[in-house]
């Protein structure tokens, strides 16, 4: 059943551009401090994202789902930006994606030795390719 709440614009951008840009009637992310739902006419907020999930409740009710990186949401009045590092649509993440990108961050991550800079970028997309892979299971 569709909520009764007011739509209102929203963007969710990441550094290749934006990908969604649209009306939405509720707006969820996961901030560093726990979930947060964003409605039409809130008060004005910032919050930084960790690693989770962006939702938006579109205005026929029905709901989008992105995996999200770090990033930072901004609400305010009447309207909603979320930037991440990365996202993708929950639909279209496949578990054998999610496994390779893990795979492939582990052997980053074997050789990059002393490199401090390298090691923190392999164990970033270790943990993305889990969370990815965790959103298969359900």
């Amino acid at each position: 059943m569709a909520s009764t709440h007011t739509p209102f614009p929203a963007k969710v951008v990441t550094p290749e551009g934006v990908l969604f840009d649209g009306q939405v009637r509720e707006l969820q992310v996961t901030s560093v401090t726990g979930g947060l739902g964003i409605l039409a006419r809130r008060s004005p907020v910032v919050a930084d994202l960790k690693l989770g999930q962006v939702r938006a409740e579109l205005e026929d009710g029905t709901w989008v789902t992105w995996a999200t990186e770090e990033g930072f949401a901004q609400a305010s009045e009447s309207t909603a930006t979320v930037v991440v590092e990365e996202a993708i649509a929950v639909d279209r993440i496949d578990a054998a994606t999610a496994a390779e990108i893990v795979s492939e961050a582990r052997a980053q991550l074997d050789a990059a030795g002393d490199d401090e800079v390298a090691a923190t970028a392999a164990r970033r997309q270790i943990a993305w390719g889990e969370h990815l892979a965790s959103l298969t299971l359900r």
